[in-house]
């Protein structure tokens, strides 16, 4: 193969690679009800935090009321499982 030729396929693969689309590495996440996005962290401290953030989110200022417990405690249980889902199976 020529020079003159092996310049024009390098080119034709640029162009190629350009057109397709890049693939991220595709990251652990949990989605709440509301489709919020949490990213997985390894750290369980850290994941807590990051579900009771959210979770505050949710609920109206000041307001404490059961209505409001149970709605916290369904999304807690929610993103839980879901986090322990994920872990078991990126753990492999």
């Amino acid at each position: 193969m020529s020079t003159t030729n092996l310049k024009v396929k390098v080119k034709e693969m640029a162009k190629e690679s350009q057109h397709q689309p890049q693939t991220k590495p595709k990251m652990p996440i949990v989605r709440c009800t509301c489709g919020a996005k949490i990213l997985l962290v390894p750290d369980v401290k850290k994941m807590s935090e990051a579900i009771e953030k959210h979770i505050k989110e949710h609920l109206p200022r000041g307001n404490s009321s059961k209505k409001y417990e149970l709605l916290a405690n369904q999304i807690r249980a929610n993103l839980i499982i879901q986090t322990l889902n994920a872990a078991k199976e990126n753990a492999g």
